[in-house]
């Protein structure tokens, strides 16, 4: 999925986590695996959050994307599912800036 090397493009997918509409957020762990990428934010009274992001194939179903990415959150703590749902959507507009 990723090739080796680009390890500082993925990061910069993240730079604009803690602006805007992710304002609180920071970016955690970033870990490249074959089949994604794995990026952990810490929000604000000691949420936190991890999401997958995984190669986007065209007709799959509804949910956080970036032009390359779809988003799905994989672990989450102190955020209900709708927050989470919420907060990994945000990531991924912020993220979205970086394709």
């Amino acid at each position: 999925m990723i090739e080796p090397g680009r390890e500082a493009e993925v990061e910069a997918l993240f730079a604009d986590v803690g602006r805007g509409e992710t304002a609180g957020w920071s970016t955690g762990d970033v870990a490249i695996a074959a089949d994604r990428i794995r990026a952990s934010f810490a929000g604000l009274r000691g949420a936190k959050l991890a999401v997958d992001l995984r190669r986007a194939r065209p007709g799959a179903g509804a949910g956080p994307r970036t032009p390359s990415f779809a988003l799905s959150v994989a672990e989450r703590d102190g955020l209900g599912d709708a927050d989470a749902a919420a907060a990994a959507a945000a990531i991924g507009r912020a993220s979205a800036r970086h394709p």
